[in-house]
């Protein structure tokens, strides 16, 4: 990060014409650097100091933000990532618990590079409706295989392996990298900083909230003395779970139909420009 420059935007705002011109040559096409440069001194002309996070327009924004937040923390991600020792207990495959942590770490790591190279070309909104679909059948499936007690069977449980790899991947090429980008562009550069703060916030509150009420609910049929043990009655909880998760995942591609702007394309500015005309997010 020694090497990384500040951003043009903020170079120019604080009237380092020059050196912000330089960095946008860096990141931007040569054609429109100059239009580019307009857009942000127009864009800074429109503010005033009083505009603060806490306005009509940013209201909306933090609205859009959080809910994105809460779908991803309630769609179940952290249920599998945190527990997947608990859910496989009983693997009889030749993978231990850790081996399968790592083969979802794998999973993960390689679907979110996949979706660096989908995000500019499918869509921020597209690939959030994709993923949310992938992750509601995912679950779906879960949920019957531990709710019927089937994971028993060892083909079924490499089944399941299948299933929540396949989830994962969803996951990762859409809301996991998708959540923390949509809101680095779709706040006003005024606030953008404490709006990503406000963000990153809520995304580990309910981080917090969903891996305490899980562990409540978990440990509520384990025998005391042994927290290693999982019992059949467990597991069946699991799979009421992961259907809650995925009614969740419904909730969040209608509420997403509304609020889930398209900012592929769209310069900074533009998405500002946006707001301050009163456009909804749909109209992106």
């Amino acid at each position: 990060t020694f090497f990384l420059p500040e951003t043009p935007r903020f170079l120019l705002y604080q009237g380092k014409l020059k050196i912000g011109k330089g960095v946008l040559k860096r990141i931007e096409s040569v054609d429109i650097v100059d239009k580019t440069i307009s857009k942000i001194k127009d864009q800074k002309n429109i503010e005033s100091n009083t505009y603060k996070i806490w306005n009509p327009i940013t209201r909306k924004i933090l609205y859009i933000v959080i809910g994105v937040m809460f779908i991803q923390q309630f769609v179940g991600i952290n249920t599998i990532i945190y527990f997947t020792p608990s859910l496989f207990a009983n693997f009889n495959g030749n993978l231990s618990s850790t081996g399968i942590s790592f083969s979802i770490g794998i999973i993960n790591v390689l679907s979110s590079i996949f979706a660096i190279l989908l995000l500019d070309r499918i869509g921020r909104r597209r690939l959030f409706f994709i993923g949310l679909f992938g992750m509601f059948f995912s679950l779906v499936i879960l949920g019957f295989v531990f709710i019927s007690n089937s994971y028993l069977s060892s083909s079924v449980q490499w089944l399941t392996l299948f299933v929540v790899l396949l989830y994962i991947m969803f996951f990762a090429i859409s809301l996991g990298p998708i959540s923390w980008l949509l809101f680095a562009e779709i706040f006003p550069l005024k606030v953008r900083g404490i709006g990503m703060s406000i963000g990153a916030f809520s995304n580990w509150l309910f981080n917090a909230i969903l891996t305490i009420g899980i562990l409540k609910l978990t440990w509520l049929f384990k025998n005391p003395n042994d927290l290693t043990e999982v019992s059949n009655k467990t597991l069946s909880n699991y799979g009421q779970l992961f259907f809650v998760f995925a009614a969740i995942a419904i909730f969040g591609i209608l509420w997403g139909k509304k609020h889930i702007p398209e900012t592929m394309g769209h310069t900074l500015e533009e998405i500002e420009d946006l707001w301050y005309k009163g456009k909804k997010p749909i109209d992106f």
